[in-house]
């Protein structure tokens, strides 16, 4: 677990100012999984129990399974907006993120969402 959480640390810090080609895998720190590939990185969370991470980023917020890698697109921005932050509850059920004009809340066992707010530009 702990090899887990340093290589996805490395893999955060290393995407938050590239973008990387979809199918390279090169360049990877020693002990790395996968690269998070889905833009700039604002911010990013582990779930409680470390099973999954929540990123917020430029391309939306994404929802990755630690032990498969797998990634599922909870909201894609498009050019629209960027995902800001994430937040899990304290029981690891719910998922909380904010963008520049929407703020959402996830079932975070179902990824199904369960409230929007669309918030007023000024």
């Amino acid at each position: 677990m702990k090899a887990t959480l340093s290589s996805l640390i490395l893999l955060a810090i290393a995407s938050l100012n590239t973008i990387a080609p979809e199918t390279s895998e090169g360049g990877l720190p020693d002990g790395a999984k996968a690269r998070l590939r889905r833009g700039f990185v604002y911010d990013l969370e582990y779930s409680p129990d470390g099973s999954r991470l929540a990123v917020a980023s430029s391309s939306g917020v994404w929802l990755y399974d630690l032990e498969s890698g797998d990634a599922v697109p909870l909201m894609r921005s498009g050019n629209s907006f960027r995902a800001l932050g994430v937040a899990f509850s304290s029981d690891g059920r719910t998922l909380a993120a904010a963008t520049d004009v929407i703020f959402g809340v996830w079932d975070a066992v179902t990824d199904k969402q369960k409230r929007s707010l669309h918030l007023p530009s000024f």
